[in-house]
C-alpha cells in the first residue's frame, strides 16, 4: 500500500529526497490545466474527450521525459483500442 503524503516537503523530509520538478493537474468543466516549472500549458475537451485524455497523458509523458524512443528496449506507450 502507497502512503498518501500531504505535499512534496512532507514527503521530502521523510525521505530526504530532493525534488525536482512537480507537475499540478486541474481537472476544469472544459479541460485541464498543467502547471509545472516554467510550463503552464491547457488541454480543452472537444468533440472527442478520449482524445483530451490521451493529449492529458503524453503532456505528463513529455513534461517527466518518459515517452523514450522507438530504439529503447523498453518504453511506455498509449494507445487507444477499438473494437
Amino acid at each position: 500500500m502507497m502512503k498518501e503524503w500531504k505535499n512534496l516537503e512532507e514527503k521530502s523530509d521523510v525521505l530526504g529526497e530532493t525534488f525536482l520538478w512537480n507537475l499540478s493537474i486541474t481537472r476544469c468543466d472544459n479541460g485541464y490545466i498543467l502547471t509545472g516549472q516554467d510550463f503552464n500549458t491547457v488541454i480543452e475537451d472537444g468533440v472527442d474527450e478520449l482524445l483530451s485524455h490521451e493529449s492529458l497523458l503524453w503532456r505528463v509523458m513529455e513534461y517527466f521525459d518518459f515517452s523514450g524512443s522507438k530504439h529503447d528496449k523498453e518504453r511506455i506507450r498509449i494507445t487507444r483500442e477499438k473494437q
